[in-house]
């Protein structure tokens, strides 16, 4: 029969303990979670402050009444791990150490990165990533009394505030030590073309610049910038990255870079423990090195990969590829591959200026990265098939595939270099 614990009960954690019962069924599985909360998606969090979903949609899997009775398992919510004794198959909360177990998975998942100097928030400081930073928001805004707003961040979860904020009304301006908005997905040309569409909508800009210190005054934040120029505003929201929760792990047990290390099979260097989604880095399929990619897509894969190995079965995950869709302010961006990679930049527009694409390629002119705004229906069949393409080399494009992307305006010049013989997107 055994035991398994899964330490964290996000997307990854579900579909470990989900896929996990399916293959053992007489398995105990005890499930320890820092919350009271069922499974939520975090990037659900700035619909639930736009109003556009109701608080219950923020949990696809359903309660956690729900989930105990449709898997048999034992939730221990409010139950953070202390630590992990990865020698002793061993876990300690507050409530003291718990063990031996057969197995340990770990998807403890990240927290919203906030500079030193601002933490503890106060009352006028934001971040986006739980339920809580919603509802807090939420209190917030619907006072009607917020009429200005620094967002911290140009990054997806950053231009998904800055959208709820802009459509109440509110002046806001975005900061990033960065060159330019999305700097680990877009390419130069596609980030001056949608920051120039922000600009147009009154949004400030300042790229390139840190920001240096925040104080709380009386109805609000004054916050520092590096270049010296001093911003003073209703309130200030943090959405410049998050970081793996670890804090409970032993490195001299289990090996960490900036997350844990795991292989494709979603193992770390002890043996039966494994970890996975945000609290992880594995193999980037372009690079060969280890990247974490905090997507739900490879988190909810990544927790059914760990119990299916758990299981006996043999199963590798595909490896990480940086992707992100996103649509905001009525644009859709979507990124595949390498945005900051060196080599050739090649643009097209649609000649009534409805869309826009850019490539990247590399040696042997192997593309690296493809930009795309405005044409969201292309996205996944593209995903798909460069994915397939960096695990086999000689696959080449299917005819639906290609018509597809014809279909919707992908010049033949973009599908022939795609196509091309042995030319991986790495």
């Amino acid at each position: 029969m055994g035991k398994c614990a899964i330490i964290g009960f996000g997307c990854a954690g579900y579909h470990a303990a989900k896929k996990l019962r399916e293959l053992k069924p007489q398995k105990i599985i005890d499930i320890y979670s820092n919350t009271s909360e069922a499974p939520y998606n975090p990037m659900l969090t700035t619909y639930f402050v736009s109003h556009k979903i109701d608080r219950c949609e923020l949990y696809p899997f359903g309660t956690l009444d729900e989930i105990r009775n449709e898997l048999n398992v034992n939730i221990l919510p409010d139950h953070a791990v202390l630590k992990l004794h990865a020698k002793e198959m061993a876990i300690e909360t507050a409530g003291g150490k718990t063990g031996p177990y057969d197995d340990i998975i770990i998807c403890s998942g990240a927290d919203a990165v906030v500079p030193p100097f601002a933490r503890p928030l106060g009352k006028h400081s934001f971040t986006m990533r739980t339920t809580k930073d919603a509802e807090r928001l939420i209190n917030v805004l619907d006072r009607g009394r917020v009429k200005s707003a620094l967002i911290v961040g140009g990054q997806m979860v950053g231009i998904k505030v800055l959208e709820l904020l802009d459509r109440r009304g509110i002046k806001t301006t975005v900061v990033d030590m960065a060159p330019h908005l999305f700097p680990t997905s877009a390419c130069e040309g596609i980030a001056d073309e949608i920051q120039t569409r922000l600009a147009a909508r009154g949004i400030e800009q300042k790229y390139s610049c840190a920001l240096s210190s925040v104080e709380e005054i009386p109805h609000g934040i004054r916050s520092t910038l590096a270049d010296g120029s001093v911003l003073d505003t209703d309130i200030i929201c943090f959405c410049s990255g998050i970081r793996a929760n670890t804090r409970f792990i032993d490195p001299d047990e289990i090996s960490m870079g900036r997350a844990i290390k795991t292989d494709l099979k979603m193992r770390t260097n002890m043996p039966h423990i494994y970890a996975c989604g945000d609290c992880c880095e594995l193999e980037d399929i372009q690079t060969g090195d280890a990247s974490s990619i905090g997507l739900w897509a490879n988190a909810s894969v990544q927790g059914r990969i760990a119990a299916m190995n758990i299981a006996g079965m043999n199963s590798e995950f595909q490896g990480n590829l940086i992707h992100n869709i996103t649509h905001f302010m009525d644009m859709d961006f979507i990124s595949i591959g390498l945005c900051n990679a060196p080599g050739r930049h090649i643009s097209w527009k649609a000649g009534d200026g409805s869309w826009r694409i850019e490539l990247i390629t590399g040696e042997a002119d192997r593309p690296v990265c493809i930009n795309i705004l405005d044409n969201a229906c292309v996205s996944g069949p593209l995903k798909s098939f460069l994915i397939k393409r960096c695990k086999a080399p000689d696959a080449k494009m299917s005819a639906p595939l290609r018509m597809k992307l014809k279909k919707n305006g992908i010049p033949e010049e973009i599908i022939e270099m795609l196509d091309k013989h042995n030319m991986p997107l790495c």
